[in-house]
This record gives C-alpha cells, structure tokens and sequence, in this order.
C-alpha cells in the first residue's frame, strides 16, 4: 500500500489468492436471496382454528360467556320479580367479590392440581347447580350464599382461559390470543347471553 496524498489508500491485491479472498468477501456482502417470508398474523390466528382442540376450547368459552352474562344482566330483574328487596341485591354483589377475590388468588394452584380441561368442566358444573338452585329458590336470601359460586364460575373460569389462551397462542402472539377469547368469552358470549337471557325472561318469567 502507498500513499498517495496524504490518504491511504486500500491494499491491492497482487497474488491470485489475495484476489479470490477480496472477491469472496465482497460476494458476501451482497445479498444471497430474499428470506423465507414469515407468516402473517392473520395466518397465524387462523392456525389456532385450525385444530378440534383448540375449537372446543372456544366454543366452551363461548357458552360460558353466555351462562355469565345471563346471570350478570338478569339476575338482578329475577330477584325484583321475587320481590326481593334492593339491598338483598347489594349483598349478592359483595357476595360475589368475597368469592371470586380469593378464588383468582389461589387460582394458579389450582389450575396446577387440575388442569385447564378439567377446571373448565368444574365450571361448567358450578354453572348449572347455579342455574338449578336459582330456578327452585323462592326466598331471596337464599341466593346469598349461591352467590359464593360466582368465585367458581368467573373467578376460577376466567384464570383457565387466560392460562390455555397464553398456552396455544403462537410465538409472539400471546396478547392476540388473549384479545380473541376476550372477544369471545365477554364480547360475543355477552350480546348473545342478553340476548338469550330477555328472551327467556320476557316467555317464562321467574321460574
């Protein structure tokens, strides 16, 4: 290398070796091709529809969000059409926190005792004692103490979702499969449970 100017310049290369090793580093520089293209998100939430498993699991929120949302909107309408008076309707609300307060606290061991599967079927069960008792209790205090469920049927019930939901979910795609239960569980679970629910009330009444 000479300098020329005061600048130095870049070594030439004069052996056939030196040559060839210039060429492959700056062949190297170049780009060999585009990447394999990554998927989109859409295809990638698409792909959790894609297994039975993964569709069960939404229909079963699905109806879960129905069964809360008929007792969230209308339980309250019942117990007025049973005459119950509105602080006994306070009391179901508090009953409901002391329940479900504790229930989320504990929910990880309990989800690691049972599994995801096995703590939505003990939901499902809650859900239709809930239902039951509901429909053969006349005194309004008796709903206070149906109401300590309510720990089992949101509490319990909402911390299986979230932990298959996060279980399932593509890599980088955690927040989005939470997104897509929520909308499933509370969204469409919830305009078809009012729906459901005031259809219900409206051709039966307090039965």
């Amino acid at each position: 290398a000479e300098y020329m100017g005061g600048a130095l310049d870049a070594p030439t290369p004069t052996r056939p070796t030196e040559m060839a090793a210039t060429a492959e580093a700056s062949t190297s520089l170049v780009p060999q091709g585009d990447p394999a293209p990554e998927l989109s998100v859409v295809r990638k939430v698409l792909m959790l529809f894609a297994s039975p498993a993964n569709v069960l699991f939404y229909l079963t929120i699905f109806c879960l969000g129905i069964d809360l949302f008929i007792i969230v909107l209308y339980l309250f309408v019942y117990l007025d059409m049973l005459g119950a008076p509105t602080f006994i309707m306070g009391l179901c609300l508090a009953f409901n926190i002391l329940a479900e307060a504790p229930m989320f606290a504990v929910a990880d061991a309990v989800l690691a005792r049972t599994g995801v599967t096995r703590a939505l079927f003990i939901v499902q069960l809650a859900f239709t004692l809930r239902f039951v008792l509901y429909s053969v209790l006349t005194n309004p205090i008796a709903f206070l103490p149906v109401e300590l469920l309510h720990g089992i049927t949101y509490g319990l019930c909402w911390s299986a979702i979230v932990a298959n939901a996060r279980l399932i979910a593509p890599p980088g795609l955690s927040a989005t499969s939470l997104g897509l239960v929520a909308a499933l569980h509370f969204g469409l679970g919830g305009v078809c449970g009012s729906i459901l629910g005031g259809l219900l009330v409206t051709a039966l009444g307090p039965v």
